[in-house]
């Protein structure tokens, strides 16, 4: 508990200080016949749909597929909004191990009054809110032969002298976060009845490249649906998201990302391990599951909330050093 409300204080204040540059003075706010701060705030969840482009997905067996990406906002509201309130959005990209509502709108009862949701703190300052969930996760498009089909989970390694015993076929793996073997360890009984199964797609479901295309179109659609006042949003990565939105930003690639977005804020980011521009000597994994489960009982007991009966502090020169993150 202690952390998620340092993490969500954190950010909140972050993005809001950074964001208000040309709020309304107390002075003005008094004056004003009309909302200089929203009375409520709403949330929508909606999917954006898109047909996936050619040769942008490791499996090339889903080019050209129609796609959807699920978004989720949560947006100030106005009974009669001042003119001078500027319009302002923030996109928020997750991390590798929750969807976007999950990381940025949890409903659970903060110490103080309020909730854990930094989209719902953000919204009542007077900011609009888009949480994508990327491709592969929530109910964004999964696919029928990719991580919709059980039978992508992984299989037995291949044996120590490189050949495979088993008839369905062996995996590889370039991280132990990617774990083998688990259509034994976690699917045997439910869903796949006791049986092995052949794999439908050979390859990684998706890259860091797929996410930034969904981050794009996010991006896109904050911009029409928020009308910001610079046509810029605000874009945040947290955890491993920050890597997507570091990717995003590289404008030697995607210059036309950089251009929408006028402020970057990175939270407990992962910096600092291999990228996939060279593969592993062995290749990446030769499956499209996420390892979800690879850490489950760890996961579970870091995000129990337990009996916290003081909220967490923030300082300044805490706030933007949490260390790196393990979403």
């Amino acid at each position: 508990m202690a952390v998620r409300t340092m993490v969500r204080r954190c950010l909140t204040l972050s993005l809001c200080m950074l964001m208000a540059g040309s709020a309304l003075t107390a002075t003005e706010s008094l004056a004003a016949d009309c909302d200089t701060v929203p009375i409520d705030v709403e949330t929508t969840d909606y999917s954006l749909p898109f047909e996936m482009p050619s040769g942008l997905m490791p499996d090339p067996q889903f080019d050209g597929l129609p796609a959807q990406l699920e978004v989720h906002r949560v947006r100030p509201v106005y009974a009669d909004k001042c003119p001078s309130v500027p319009n302002r959005a923030v996109v928020l990209v997750h991390g590798r191990s929750v969807t976007g509502p999950v990381a940025f709108d949890l409903r659970y009862p903060a110490p103080g009054g309020g909730t854990l949701s930094v989209q719902e703190d953000l919204a009542r300052a007077g900011i609009d809110t888009f949480a994508p969930s990327l491709l592969g996760y929530g109910r964004s498009t999964r696919f029928a032969r990719g991580l919709d089909d059980p039978g992508n989970a992984s299989l037995a390694p291949f044996a120590s002298n490189g050949v495979c015993p088993s008839p369905q076929g062996c995996d590889r793996t370039h991280n132990p976060i990617f774990p083998l073997d688990q259509q034994r360890t976690l699917l045997a009984a439910n869903p796949l009845g006791g049986h092995r199964h052949t794999h439908s797609s050979d390859m990684r479901f998706a890259n860091t490249d797929v996410w930034v295309r969904d981050i794009a179109q996010t991006i896109d659609d904050a911009i029409t649906r928020a009308h910001p006042a610079d046509d810029k949003v605000t874009l945040v990565g947290y955890s491993v998201g920050a890597l997507r939105v570091g990717r995003a930003l590289y404008t030697a690639k995607y210059p036309e990302v950089a251009s929408k977005v006028d402020r970057v804020a990175f939270l407990a980011p992962f910096f600092g391990g291999p990228t996939e521009e060279t593969p592993p000597p062995q290749g990446f994994v030769s499956f499209p599951l996420p390892p979800w489960s690879a850490r489950r009982s760890s996961r579970a007991a870091g995000w129990r909330v337990p009996n916290v009966k003081q909220p967490a502090r923030v300082t300044p020169s805490t706030a933007a050093s949490n260390g790196p993150g393990r979403s």
